[in-house]
């Protein structure tokens, strides 16, 4: 269930359960036929299944929100708050075994004490920062860093978030990644770990 969203699960929790409101209301009807019966008991059955298994999901599935960033969210302008939600949520669903805090005053998710993303306020908007996205072949993600191997894009609202995208380069930023954690050991030298 993690490739949904934790709004696109309750969405769907809210229209199956309005379904399963007006099926039980036609059950018992004296009008229905064997086989409708039947059919219907099924359906019944069937769409309390599918929101015990949301439930479920809502409540143990989604990872736990790291209050830093979370208080960094909120005290964005609400355009940008729900942005900065929004790729918080598929981040921590995506990299659920990575640490997050707030490094350099931004919200930073790293694996194995390696930076691989975050985002930003900044003047064009909200940024999301792959260490090593400049590796990840992808055109919407527009390379800045000319000495490291960072690539962003900007966000100024939640529609522009193309999903599909984004839990892509997810996958990529995990897949391919650059030792940002020993940097400074190298004396800014940049080696490959993975990918």
């Amino acid at each position: 269930m993690s490739a949904f969203s934790e709004l696109e699960l309750n969405e769907a929790h809210r229209a199956l359960l309005s379904t399963l409101k007006k099926c039980e209301k036609v059950q018992g009807n004296a009008m229905l036929g064997k086989s409708q019966t039947t059919l219907l008991e099924r359906r019944i059955a069937a769409l309390r299944v599918a929101l015990a298994l949301i439930e479920k999901e809502l409540e143990y599935g989604q990872p736990k929100v790291n209050d830093e960033i979370k208080s960094y969210n909120d005290k964005q302008p609400a355009g940008y708050a729900a942005v900065c939600d929004r790729l918080r949520e598929e981040i921590d669903r995506e990299l659920r075994d990575a640490e997050s805090k707030i490094w350099h005053a931004h919200p930073v998710w790293f694996l194995e004490g390696n930076p691989i993303v975050g985002y930003s306020i900044q003047k064009p908007g909200v940024r999301l920062m792959f260490w090593s996205g400049a590796d990840f072949g992808e055109d919407g993600l527009n390379v800045v860093g000319k000495k490291f191997k960072d690539a962003s894009i900007f966000y100024n609202s939640v529609n522009e978030i193309d999903l599909k995208a984004l839990r892509r380069w997810l996958k990529k930023a995990r897949e391919i990644q650059w030792d940002y954690k020993n940097l400074i050991k190298r004396k800014g030298r940049l080696d490959r770990v993975k990918g």
